[in-house]
């Protein structure tokens, strides 16, 4: 009978969907001065954030004037949880939680516990669109950085700069 009740309580335990805390506001995780930098002249930041079973984040935009180098970014921060399928809260072991392309190719980047980036299409020829996304223990960043007239390392260098940011300072 004991034994009946451990393998039940593993199964039981295995299937439970555990909510996780929220994350801390990634806006306030980028310093004003990186944020500077890579959106010369942006205007107010935008916040939201989210909640679904299994997971809970938020998100940062800054928007550079619309005139000017067209300069945006975009920062994810999501915590999981375990889900109703029992997945665990390892980021890096979720399905989905990693950003990847369909029709592009994907690059490795050494931070966290994994991450990847790829290239997304600007609608400037001088335009480079990044999308990076990288898992640390049960925390996922995605960073979309747009940036005209850079180089591609540079933009994956923005990027990356980003995510350590937020990663750093958790």
């Amino acid at each position: 009978m004991l034994i009946a009740a451990s393998v039940g309580f593993q199964l039981g335990y295995g299937s439970a969907a555990v909510d996780p805390s929220a994350p801390p506001s990634v806006c306030g995780l980028v310093r004003p001065a990186v944020l500077d930098i890579l959106v010369p002249g942006h205007g107010a930041l935008t916040a939201e954030e989210a909640a679904e079973p299994g997971w809970s984040g938020t998100s940062c935009r800054a928007e550079g004037p619309p005139n000017a180098q067209g300069a945006s970014l975009f920062v994810a921060l999501t915590r999981y949880g375990r889900n109703e399928e029992g997945e665990g809260p390892r980021c890096a072991d979720r399905p989905g939680a990693l950003t990847l392309p369909v029709n592009r190719t994907n690059h490795p980047v050494p931070i966290g516990d994994v991450g990847t980036y790829f290239f997304g299409r600007g609608d400037q020829p001088d335009g480079h669109v990044v999308h990076l996304s990288s898992c640390l223990g049960t925390y996922g960043v995605y960073v979309r950085y747009e940036a005209r007239g850079v180089t591609a390392p540079a933009i994956v260098a923005a990027a990356t700069t980003v995510a350590r940011e937020v990663l750093a300072s958790l």
